[in-house]
């Protein structure tokens, strides 16, 4: 094989390395995570393992991918990526 497939290769691998670290860390601060969204005045809804929803008045305000650290707010379209800890602030200070 060439340099270039190699390399691709260990980029794949460590990607799919950090996903699943981030799906085992944040299915652990799921009870964080929920607890920060009432705060909020929110409600969070596992739609998935690989998807959650935040709500606020029965509408969709974000969509949230645990495994990619990314969220999506629904009013902009925006795509943000960030750790854990910052969406959990957010969602606790309601700034969604």
């Amino acid at each position: 094989m060439g340099d270039s497939t190699e390399v691709l290769n260990a980029m794949k691998e460590h990607r799919k390395t950090s996903r699943r670290e981030n799906m085992d860390q944040a299915d652990g601060e799921l009870t964080l995570f929920g607890e920060a969204a009432e705060a909020g005045g929110y409600s969070l809804r596992v739609m998935s393992q690989h998807h959650w929803n935040v709500y606020s008045d029965g509408k969709c305000v974000v969509q949230y991918w645990p495994s990619a650290n990314k969220w999506q707010i629904v009013k902009t379209g925006k795509i943000q990526h960030g750790d854990r800890e910052s969406f959990r602030t957010r969602l606790r200070a309601g700034r969604f």
